[in-house]
Protein backbone atom coordinates (compact mmCIF):
# COMPACT_ATOMS: atom_id res chain seq x y z
CA UNK A 1 0.00 0.00 0.00
CA UNK A 2 0.96 3.57 -0.70
CA UNK A 3 -0.21 6.58 0.73
CA UNK A 4 0.31 9.66 -0.85
CA UNK A 5 2.64 8.26 -2.82
CA UNK A 6 5.04 7.56 -0.14
CA UNK A 7 5.72 3.88 0.91
CA UNK A 8 4.61 3.07 4.25
CA UNK A 9 7.87 0.80 4.74
CA UNK A 10 9.98 4.15 4.17
CA UNK A 11 8.20 5.86 6.76
CA UNK A 12 8.66 2.82 9.57
CA UNK A 13 12.41 3.05 7.96
CA UNK A 14 12.68 6.54 8.88
CA UNK A 15 11.09 6.07 12.11
CA UNK A 16 14.01 3.35 12.68
CA UNK A 17 16.97 5.56 12.02
CA UNK A 18 15.33 8.40 14.06
CA UNK A 19 15.57 6.12 17.70
CA UNK A 20 19.37 5.42 16.00
CA UNK A 21 19.80 9.00 16.37
CA UNK A 22 20.32 8.63 20.23
CA UNK A 23 22.32 5.18 19.83
CA UNK A 24 25.00 5.60 22.31
CA UNK A 25 28.00 4.82 19.46
CA UNK A 26 28.63 8.50 17.31
CA UNK A 27 29.36 6.40 14.71
CA UNK A 28 25.80 4.81 14.24
CA UNK A 29 24.57 8.58 15.09
CA UNK A 30 26.26 10.07 12.09
CA UNK A 31 25.08 7.14 9.70
CA UNK A 32 21.14 7.19 11.14
CA UNK A 33 21.34 10.93 10.60
CA UNK A 34 23.26 10.33 6.80
CA UNK A 35 20.39 7.83 5.87
CA UNK A 36 17.71 10.29 7.47
CA UNK A 37 18.89 12.73 5.12
CA UNK A 38 19.31 10.79 1.85
CA UNK A 39 15.30 9.80 2.55
CA UNK A 40 14.63 13.45 2.07
CA UNK A 41 10.83 14.68 2.47
CA UNK A 42 9.91 10.64 3.32
CA UNK A 43 11.88 11.38 6.57
CA UNK A 44 9.95 14.54 7.67
CA UNK A 45 7.18 13.30 9.28
CA UNK A 46 9.08 10.79 11.73
CA UNK A 47 11.58 13.89 12.21
CA UNK A 48 8.76 16.37 13.28
CA UNK A 49 7.32 13.67 16.06
CA UNK A 50 10.96 13.11 17.36
CA UNK A 51 10.83 16.72 18.54
CA UNK A 52 8.99 15.40 21.69
CA UNK A 53 11.27 12.75 22.58
CA UNK A 54 13.00 12.43 25.93
CA UNK A 55 16.84 12.09 24.65
CA UNK A 56 18.16 15.58 23.62
CA UNK A 57 20.43 14.23 21.31
CA UNK A 58 17.39 12.36 18.68
CA UNK A 59 16.12 15.83 19.57
CA UNK A 60 18.92 18.22 18.41
CA UNK A 61 19.59 15.87 15.51
CA UNK A 62 16.26 15.88 14.22
CA UNK A 63 15.97 19.54 14.29
CA UNK A 64 19.39 20.42 12.49
CA UNK A 65 18.01 17.54 9.95
CA UNK A 66 14.92 19.33 9.07
CA UNK A 67 16.56 22.93 8.77
CA UNK A 68 19.04 20.83 6.37
CA UNK A 69 16.03 19.53 4.74
CA UNK A 70 14.37 23.55 4.60
CA UNK A 71 11.73 22.79 6.75
CA UNK A 72 10.94 24.96 9.96
CA UNK A 73 11.17 23.91 13.25
CA UNK A 74 8.14 24.60 15.86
Amino acid sequence: MVAHGIDPRLQDRARELVQKLGDPSPRTRDEAESKLFDLGPVAVPALEDALGDKDLEIVFRSERLLLRLNRQVP
